[in-house]
């Protein structure tokens, strides 16, 4: 430990920090099953013998952004000012890695990340908090790449495409 730091204090390279937090778990417990429902636990692959959680086979269905964003009417704070923005691949694999922190501690990994939007048959809280958290992203991202850049993504309607696009890109 170097002086002037406190033993609760933890510093970890990028990719330290990338490990730390896919090691947590990134799907929300599921509901208790009812017993005639034993197909359903088969197919999603539940170990049944309280290993590590398996992601559900169909994340659409059983992933509910309304979990994470519970009141629509108040926005996160995160502090952007040690991300270096995007300026190309020079700096894409550690500005990337970064994202993905930033976004797992947002509640919103998986609808950039990943993809997922609301069921079909979505209720209005639902869509509601994924509205919620889908400008919360695209805000983030105005902030954390350069111009340039941002004038290839700002017109893209959601996170997950603009995540796509730069992706490609770099």
């Amino acid at each position: 430990m170097s002086p002037g730091s406190s033993s609760s204090e933890q510093h970890l390279s990028p990719p330290e920090l990338i490990r730390q937090q896919e090691s947590r778990e990134l799907y929300p417990p599921l509901p208790p099953q009812d017993s005639d429902s034993d197909d359903d636990m088969s197919a999603a692959g539940a170990s049944g013998s309280g290993g590590a959680p398996v992601p559900p086979e169909n994340p659409e269905l059983k992933f509910s952004f309304a979990d994470y964003a519970t009141d629509t009417t108040k926005s996160m704070t995160v502090k952007l000012d040690k991300i270096r923005p995007l300026e190309g691949q020079t700096n894409y694999n550690v500005w990337a890695a970064s994202m993905k922190i930033i976004f797992k501690g947002m509640k919103c990994f998986e609808l950039v990340i990943e993809g997922q939007v609301p069921a079909v048959d979505a209720d209005k809280k639902e869509r509601d908090a994924y509205d919620h958290l889908s400008h919360q992203a695209s805000t983030v991202f105005l902030q954390v790449v350069s111009t340039d850049i941002l004038e290839k993504i700002v017109e893209l309607e959601n996170p997950h495409k603009m995540w796509t696009c730069l992706r490609s890109e770099f």
